[in-house]
């Protein structure tokens, strides 16, 4: 049996599912459906062609069983957002921690809850729960699916939170166990939200967080989504959003991956309505042995809708970035907008990037861009800073800062901007 054959099997430990046994019949179904995709497909290898640059093999050894429920301090947390009072959520290792939340002022037409409580008080989950994305073809999101118990859900319906929301999913490994958090986020009706999320891990034990959000605008919301992967450094963190925007409606997304040992995270977009539009952004930046991978994919299926991508990375010591972007222009889809761009420093000689933009056009009258380029910082404007005093590793880290910068376009909060720009300065001065 091959390594992944191997891992395919651990990862659905047959204990683990059994603790579900008593659900709820629709919710028992989902899961089985998850259970039944994901041994259907199996783990992704390179053979796939959307998996050709990042091996799971990393995985070898997780033994496929679930996170256990511990007790985190106060004080191994750090949040993002001190400059302004937020709602925040806590899950550690998937579940949710009530003593570290803090939920400030919800407001009338918001939702905020943990999806167990959901799960275990009302059927009104049931409405969006696996009905935005698809385990077919999408083993990681299947797996996920097979384990749905809790995680973030977030309603909001005709209203603008003032408040940005924080979500934190902290993962404390031991024994290479596995989490798998779902995540709801929906916004309906003239609906806006700003929604910060980190994932941060503590100690130095190997974990595998296996995250998938499913997300829904429609009838003239916006969802910005903010998320930070800072997780520890045996952490492995494979993350998938399903995102479906509808009739005047905007998901914005950026990411920015600092931490981990694998990182992939995955984002595939349907633009599903008139008018409707999305941005994908997000920087990553690694050293040593790190490999982060960002695949996104964005569809335009009706006409008139638009989409802008843009990813910068930067690659230090033995690093290894992956991008791959595809936008799919459906037939009958005229009047599409959609423009990619990708772009990435190395830093070493020794470190890698494997970079792949795609544009699947079906349609005619649309207008349609892609490209990508790899370099090294620019000599001659490393030596003219060098030459008014500043030292060299400053000097390199104004470029990068500088070069990272045209990533952060779709950020229109200050107070994020502010938290995304010292990320990148603490990582330049290490």
């Amino acid at each position: 049996m091959s390594h992944v054959a191997e891992i395919t099997r651990s990862l659905i430990n047959e204990q683990s599912v059994m603790q579900f046994s008593k659900s709820k019949p629709w919710l028992k179904s989902l899961r089985s459906d998850g259970i039944n995709a994901f041994i259907k497909d199996g783990l992704p290898d390179t053979n796939i062609e959307n998996w050709k640059y990042t091996n799971l093999n990393q995985l070898n050894g997780v033994t496929g069983v679930r996170s256990p429920k511990v007790v985190v301090n106060k004080n191994q947390i750090s949040w993002l957002l001190n400059e302004v009072e937020t709602n925040q959520l806590v899950f550690v290792n998937g579940y949710f921690q009530e003593y570290l939340s803090k939920i400030i002022d919800v407001g009338q037409g918001i939702r905020i809850a943990s999806l167990c409580d959901e799960l275990l008080n009302s059927d009104f989950i049931h409405n969006y729960l696996g009905k935005i994305g698809s385990t077919t073809g999408n083993p990681l999101f299947a797996l996920n699916t097979a384990f749905i118990e809790d995680g973030c859900s977030i309603v909001v319906e005709d209203c603008k939170s003032v408040k940005p929301l924080e979500v934190i999913y902290i993962s404390n490994g031991s024994n290479a166990t596995c989490h798998h958090p779902r995540n709801i986020i929906v916004a309906r009706n003239n609906a806006e939200i700003n929604i910060i999320e980190r994932h941060i891990g503590i100690g130095d034990e190997v974990y595998v967080a296996n995250s998938a959000t499913e997300i829904l605008a429609e009838d003239y919301s916006t969802i910005n989504h903010y998320r930070v992967f800072d997780d520890a450094v045996n952490g492995i963190n494979l993350s998938s959003v399903r995102a479906v925007v509808k009739d005047y409606s905007y998901y914005n997304s950026f990411v920015l991956s600092t931490g981990g040992r694998l990182n992939r995270c995955e984002i595939n977009v349907a633009c599903a309505g008139e008018r409707a539009n999305t941005s994908l952004s997000g920087v990553y930046i690694a050293r040593d042995k790190q490999h982060m991978d960002h695949t996104t994919s964005i569809e335009h299926l009706v006409p008139n809708t638009t989409s802008v991508e843009n990813y910068r990375g930067a690659l230090d010591g033995s690093a290894r970035g992956v991008f791959q972007g595809s936008i799919v222009v459906a037939e009958g889809a005229d009047g599409t907008d959609g423009r990619m761009s990708n772009k990435n420093l190395l830093l070493s000689p020794k470190a890698e990037v494997n970079a792949k933009p795609q544009l699947e056009i079906y349609a005619d009258d649309v207008q349609c861009a892609h490209g990508c380029t790899t370099g090294e910082l620019d000599e001659e404007a490393l030596f003219y800073l060098r030459s008014r005093g500043i030292s060299e590793k400053n000097a390199r880290a104004i470029l990068v800062e500088g070069f990272l910068n045209e990533a952060f376009s779709g950020i229109q909060e200050q107070t994020i901007l502010n938290v995304f720009h010292k990320k990148i300065r603490d990582w330049m001065v290490i």
